[in-house]
């Protein structure tokens, strides 16, 4: 029997005798976030626990995410005092506690089968599952469906073909244009390079392959014709003037009608579903999806990145009874009706499989697109492997696209040039 399994047994029983509101020890668990809008919800889970067992008192430590934050986690780090749960992160802090064999692998807890094996790989490094993640950010597609149907459309594209085909009707039908995205929020930009990549080779090389090969200068961009002739036939169909938009002027955009569909990020979904409710005047013509960059008849591929979430660091002054506990509280705050709290005063979108809908407080288009995102295989955000330098390089070629000022197969050069001159391995 696994043993998250086996403590979630031992729980139930401990619980069923009423144990441990009769043990003797007291147990501080110290929980260390940055995430300082979670406060209310981190006093009722408190609250929750510490009222099951009373001999267990929940220290929590927040520090808004700054120099001071990090300042914070270094001096415990020296100290080797280290809290007991810890805000994770792909930070190079955590490859080192990871390294210093300072961080638990979560792999035997129960709580980690209901979280998708895509979040569990992208938090995994040497082997080891170092965090749990609270939620995902994810590369999503919203639609006025007014102008769809002005355009001929009564229903969303489902894939590459369908998207290109709605896109020239929305121009030839209406006065509005296909889409609209933000070129000076580069994650959104990106997001051409991500879905192109995962949708044109994510099923010849696997999940994870393309950032593997991207890492180690590998990756060969001019090898795969279908990146340029996807990049060309798309950048004429992005609204004027996207390259120089900021995030906000998505949802402005939407909200006067200018443009059919937007290409986003789900943490937009609040302001840009409003923006389309705001200019159909009718809360129906709201429609989001996974961004149909699919080829008709194969899986859709999305862009992703984890929202943080929780691991378990290493003490060797600790108690076994002390550690159980640690471990008892981790298994409870992963359950569904506890986590709910966090997810929901973060506004994030869930990754665990076992929350229901009725649990999940989000703007209403996006619910429906959280269960095909999570069981869609993806790629990570460009953000997440992306040197600095490389970052600079594709914003201003992909904007340069949606200007009209180059061309599909002169970025798709420029993005392999680049990768090799700034490997990210050499970070």
């Amino acid at each position: 029997m696994r043993r998250g399994v086996s403590l979630l047994l031992i729980l139930t029983m401990m619980l069923s005798l009423g144990l441990f509101a009769h043990a003797e020890e007291k147990v501080t668990i110290e929980c260390y976030t940055v995430k300082t809008e979670n406060l209310e919800a981190w006093e009722e889970i408190e609250s929750r626990f510490e009222a099951l067992y009373p001999n267990v008192d929940i220290e929590l430590i927040t520090l808004e995410f700054s120099s001071g934050s990090s300042e914070f986690l270094t001096s415990r780090i020296a100290a080797n005092n280290l809290p007991d749960l810890l805000q994770i992160s792909q930070s190079p802090t955590f490859r080192t506690l990871i390294n210093e064999g300072k961080i638990r692998d979560l792999r035997d807890f129960a709580c980690a089968e209901n979280i998708p094996q895509t979040y569990k790989d992208l938090l995994t490094y040497n082997g080891v599952l170092f965090g749990l993640a609270q939620g995902a950010a994810f590369a999503t597609m919203y639609y006025n469906m007014d102008i769809l149907a002005s355009a001929g459309w009564d229903r969303i594209p489902e894939n590459w073909e369908e998207l290109l085909q709605c896109c020239a009707d929305i121009a030839e039908k209406t006065d509005a244009a296909p889409i609209v995205t933000s070129g000076q929020h580069h994650t959104l930009i990106h997001f051409l390079v991500d879905l192109t990549v995962a949708n044109t080779c994510g099923d010849e090389l696997g999940v994870g392959q393309y950032e593997e090969l991207f890492k180690a200068g590998k990756f060969d961009f001019t090898a795969y014709p279908a990146i340029e002739e996807k990049l060309a036939a798309i950048a004429p169909y992005f609204i004027t003037g996207a390259a120089s938009m900021i995030e906000d002027d998505c949802a402005t955009t939407m909200a006067d009608g200018l443009a059919a569909m937007c290409l986003a990020g789900n943490w937009t979904a609040a302001s840009v579903c409003d923006a389309i409710a705001e200019s159909t005047g009718d809360e129906s013509k709201v429609a989001a999806s996974l961004p149909p960059f699919n080829e008709a008849g194969k899986q859709v591929w999305v862009s992703v990145a984890p929202e943080d979430g929780f691991g378990i660091t290493v003490s060797d002054s600790r108690s076994a009874a002390e550690q159980e506990m640690i471990d008892v509280f981790f298994e409870w705050l992963y359950q569904p009706e506890n986590f709910r709290l966090i997810q929901n005063s973060s506004g994030s979108v869930p990754v665990l499989t076992t929350m229901t809908e009725d649990q999940i407080v989000l703007p209403k288009p996006i619910v429906p697109v959280v269960a095909p995102m999570n069981a869609a295989p993806s790629v990570l955000m460009g953000f997440n492997i992306w040197t600095a330098e490389y970052d600079d390089i594709a914003n201003k070629q992909l904007c340069d696209l949606l200007s009209g000022n180059t061309t599909a197969d002169v970025v798709v050069k420029a993005l392999w040039e680049a990768e090799q001159k700034y490997p990210v391995n050499a970070n």
